[in-house]
């Protein structure tokens, strides 16, 4: 009936230890239970893989901080209206 609210994903975040903008939240994600989120590299390895109830990505790949740059994301809402969405995220320190 009413259209759930579409998804803000930010294009950046600063995963530098300042206590801000550390982790890339994407906004209403809670709302697409089944979601799936990806992140890779420009050479497509996947280094992110995350659900709602995850948390969110840190910026980090095993442990290790990825270095400053953009990684593409692909979100899958398993929600047919909502559908997929695609883009870059880029770390910025």
């Amino acid at each position: 009936d009413g259209l759930l609210p579409c998804l803000k994903i930010p294009n950046a975040f600063t995963p530098n230890g300042d206590g801000i903008n550390e982790t890339w939240i994407i906004e209403n994600i809670d709302l697409y239970p089944d979601a799936q989120i990806f992140v890779y590299t420009r050479w497509g390895e996947q280094i992110y893989y995350g659900t709602p109830k995850s948390d969110p990505w840190n910026g980090t790949y095993n442990g290790k901080k990825m270095p400053t740059g953009a990684y593409l994301y692909i979100v899958e809402t398993r929600n047919n209206d909502a559908g997929v969405y695609k883009g870059t995220v880029t770390i910025v320190y």
